[in-house]
């Protein structure tokens, strides 16, 4: 997406929304919060080809990755397995896809990536990785935040009077949450301009730093794949994951069934796992 060009969609990529069906996942929401944007466009420098790489999904969300073929929009993808990966983290495990296309941008580690409506993929200063990842990203939060609020001129006062001033994050969400949808626009411009200026390979190098520590505790054994940040791709092949579980097994074949796909190979849970090892 070209962001000095942004517009709302007519139709988002990805909604996410509460059971009041508040949006969630809005991209000024994230913007407002400091968050950092990993956008194909921000990182279009650093772009290159890839023949071979994984992403693993359910079923019901087959359908909705092979509508986004060709188009720049980021799924994450991996070339070494984990176990955490091929039982599936935010779906199940049930296909292993294997697509060829185009990335800006490779960690060597999962870094918990946040999607917002439009596709884009974010990183969080909070998030539920590593510590060092979130401190890099709060010093990204931090910068733009503040440049944001001189270029806009908000006030950090705090309405409250407890504090001289309130965090950077809180005042910019407080000044957009209400404004209509062309000072969003020109704010989205703004923060993608400056986020290009601010996101480069010294960086992305930082944080893959920050992650390669994070692979020497014990306790992300279970998330040690590499994530791969994958657009304009095409899918070569789709295999039906054969769990070691039968209860998630026979559920998987209820389903291949019902999406009538129960035609594609197969593969074991162990051998996607073993993929980049």
């Amino acid at each position: 997406m070209a962001w000095d060009n942004w517009k709302a969609r007519e139709k988002y990529v990805s909604e996410v929304k509460s059971k009041t069906g508040w949006v969630q996942n809005k991209e000024w929401a994230f913007a407002a919060a400091g968050y950092l944007p990993l956008s194909p466009s921000i990182l279009q420098e650093f772009e290159k080809d890839l023949d071979r790489v994984y992403h693993v999904t359910d079923i019901k969300s087959y359908s909705k990755l092979k509508s986004i073929q060709g188009r720049r929009v980021d799924i994450a993808t991996f070339t070494k397995a984990s176990p955490g990966i091929v039982k599936g983290l935010l779906t199940d495990g049930e296909l292993l896809v294997t697509l060829k296309g185009k990335t800006s941008v490779m960690f060597e580690g999962d870094v918990n990536t946040e999607l917002d409506r439009n596709g884009i993929r974010w990183l969080k200063p909070n998030g539920n990785v590593s510590q060092r990842v979130n401190d890099i990203v709060y010093e990204f939060s931090v910068d733009i935040g503040d440049r944001a609020i001189k270029k806009f001129a908000m006030t950090r006062e705090d309405p409250t009077g407890k504090r001289s001033k309130v965090p950077a994050h809180i005042a910019i969400h407080n000044w957009i949450y209400d404004k209509p949808g062309g000072i969003k626009k020109q704010f989205l411009n703004y923060y993608y301009a400056e986020a290009k200026k601010l996101v480069n390979k010294t960086l992305i190098d930082k944080l893959n730093k920050a992650l390669g520590w994070r692979d020497q505790q014990g306790v992300w054994n279970n998330i040690t794949h590499n994530e791969i940040l994958l657009h304009n791709f095409t899918i070569l092949n789709t295999e039906l994951i054969l769990s070691e579980e039968n209860d998630r097994q026979e559920k998987m074949w209820e389903r291949a069934d019902a999406a009538n796909i129960q035609g594609f190979d197969v593969i074991d849970e162990w051998d996607v796992y073993q993929l980049g090892k």
